[in-house]
């Protein structure tokens, strides 16, 4: 699996739920700072993963590619199966108390 830092991630979920997000709204939303979100999504464009289309001179809209698309699909598929481990483990526990 690709090497995602957690920014990344939270950047490709919020942009697949809105491919018209502002760098402002994300910074907002994610709490980093403008200028981190922007060198953010350059590496995100730089590793094909997001794609950027100018609307007009002010508007960008971003959109997960299909190897974004698979990127966060395979974060978000190993995150669902580690938590379910840790809550059959924890369950296990409790059985033999």
């Amino acid at each position: 699996m690709a090497d995602i830092k957690q920014h990344e991630y939270d950047l490709l979920n919020e942009i697949g739920q809105d491919p018209m997000v502002t760098q402002a709204s994300l910074s907002n939303r994610l709490g980093i700072a403008v200028g981190s979100v922007n060198w953010y999504i350059k590496r995100l464009i730089h590793r094909g993963w997001v794609k950027v289309s100018h609307l007009d001179r002010t508007r960008l809209k971003y959109d997960l590619t299909r190897e974004g698309m698979a990127v966060f699909t395979q974060r978000t598929l190993m995150y669902a199966r580690d938590s379910l481990k840790v809550y059959g483990q924890f369950r296990q526990k409790q059985k033999s108390l």
